[in-house]
């Protein structure tokens, strides 16, 4: 604790092990040890040599609550704005513990529409957001949450192992996006939404029926109108 307690007072630039060890009283060899703990299990981030800045799971123990709340009413506004330009349904997701919690749900007001409901679910695998928010998890988180699951999984057919689902995950993280059709009925785009400053790892996504053509142009109009309100929600500052 007293470690982390050091991490959190040095804020983003973090400490090196030399000066932890010093200001803890633990010997070098012990506060190494204790930091590759921390770092395993994502309450300590190792940025460059050995020097160490606090993780997502500890600045989520500070920033759960009332900043998730913030923030979500933050991204429904501009959510609203975007379905009703895009006429699509859209939803706002975090990853946490393990699932795929959605925060803001808004459906399109067609007809013909896709449903989305607000709510926590495990389908991380077979949605456009919960793929996304694999991609933004660290290679032990990975591991972690696939540790008694079965690849290949109905949601990802085509991903029969580690190694394919982390080509598939590098591959969402350097387009920017994921982007799929699902049961030939459905398509589906997401984006990122890293906010490491508040230890979340969030998604935005829009979905339509692929007999459809976007309301606001093709997919790359939608997609393009999709990262600006991403870039519009990352914008938030909780005071």
């Amino acid at each position: 604790m007293a470690l982390l307690e050091l991490l959190s007072s040095a804020g983003p630039e973090g400490l090196g092990l030399g000066d932890l060890a010093a200001r803890s009283g633990l010997k070098g060899p012990t506060a190494h040890n204790i930091l590759a703990t921390l770092v395993e299990l994502g309450y300590a981030d190792q940025v460059s040599g050995r020097h160490y800045v606090l993780g997502v799971k500890s600045r989520q123990l500070g920033n759960t609550g009332g900043v998730v709340q913030r923030l979500t009413q933050h991204a429904h506004g501009l959510m609203s704005e975007l379905v009703h330009r895009v006429q699509e349904t859209a939803v706002f997701c975090l990853y946490e513990r393990g699932k795929r919690r959605t925060l803001v749900a808004l459906e399109s007001t067609q007809a013909l529409r896709v449903s989305a409901q607000e709510g926590e679910d495990d389908r991380l695998l077979s949605t456009a957001t919960g793929r996304v928010l694999l991609s933004l998890l660290r290679e032990s988180e990975l591991k972690t949450w696939l540790a008694g699951r079965t690849l290949p999984d109905r949601g990802w057919p085509e991903v029969d192992d580690l190694a394919t689902l982390q080509v598939e995950l590098a591959h969402i993280r350097a387009s920017g996006h994921c982007s799929f059709s699902r049961d030939a009925l459905i398509h589906a785009l997401a984006v990122p939404l890293p906010l490491p400053e508040y230890g979340l790892r969030a998604a935005l996504g829009i979905f339509y029926p692929r007999g459809r053509h976007p309301a606001d142009g093709d997919d790359w109009e939608l997609l393009l109108r999709l990262k600006e309100t991403a870039a519009n929600i990352m914008a938030f500052k909780d005071q």
